[in-house]
């Protein structure tokens, strides 16, 4: 490399000194998304006639929604369907609560593989962390059901066992002398239990708002902080 004071070059437009030849492509899942130049002859201690190039590059975003959002996507609204499925009906329920697990924490494993390692939390970690917690949810969900199932299995079981002994129990009767409906009073314990039919109903239309109120939560600021990066860049 020669100096300035032997050999001195005049970029006649800095916008266009470097350019990249057709045909030319970013490798990964990547795309160019433009080069920026300026002089950079007065940066070192000794003066260099050189042009700086800065190549940004973009993520090709199609490809991460058909390989990885969108298999995640279909994964989480699997899982839903126990909530349709009979409470009893414990293989099928389980079967898919864990089989949407284990396959949610495989496609988590690819889309990391497609990924340079890197310390930071990325934008898809918060993503696949977010879809393994809805499916993870839930298979507790049916745990929690199949708790209320169980409970009520025993109450009736001893709500039909006293029944059988309520013909030789004699009346019982409060402070005041008024007759007490035991079979009334076992009624009414059982109904304190949760039926799980309600839980089942309930979550068919909580986990999918909370779904959507998250995806449209993360792609709206996953846009902000995109267009903010894109503005800094262009500004610098």
């Amino acid at each position: 490399a020669f100096s300035t004071s032997n050999v001195m070059f005049w970029w006649s437009d800095s916008g266009r000194s470097i350019t990249k030849s057709e045909g030319w492509e970013a490798s990964g899942h990547f795309y160019e998304n433009g080069i920026n130049t300026r002089d950079c002859t007065d940066i070192f201690e000794v003066s260099y006639a050189c042009v700086m190039a800065t190549i940004r590059l973009q993520r090709n975003l199609g490809y991460f929604l058909v390989h990885v959002y969108l298999p995640t996507v279909l994964i989480v609204i699997l899982s839903w369907i126990g909530f349709w499925i009979d409470a009893g009906a414990t293989p099928a329920r389980i079967t898919i609560g864990v089989m949407s697990v284990l396959t949610m924490a495989t496609q988590g494993a690819t889309a990391q593989s497609l990924l340079p390692r890197v310390s930071y939390i990325k934008a898809i970690d918060v993503w696949m962390a977010a879809c393994v917690i809805f499916v993870f949810t839930s298979l507790l969900e049916f745990a929690y059901v199949n708790v209320l199932i169980r409970r009520r299995m025993v109450y009736r079981m001893i709500m039909e066992d006293l029944k059988k002994h309520h013909r030789q129990t004699p009346d019982v009767t409060d402070s005041q002398g008024v007759k007490v409906d035991t079979n009334q009073c076992l009624g009414g314990a059982v109904g304190r239990v949760r039926d799980p039919r309600v839980v089942d109903k309930i979550s068919r239309w909580a986990f999918p708002s909370c779904f959507i109120f998250f995806v449209v939560t993360y792609w709206s600021a996953y846009g902000a902080m995109a267009a903010i990066k894109s503005a800094k860049s262009d500004t610098g």
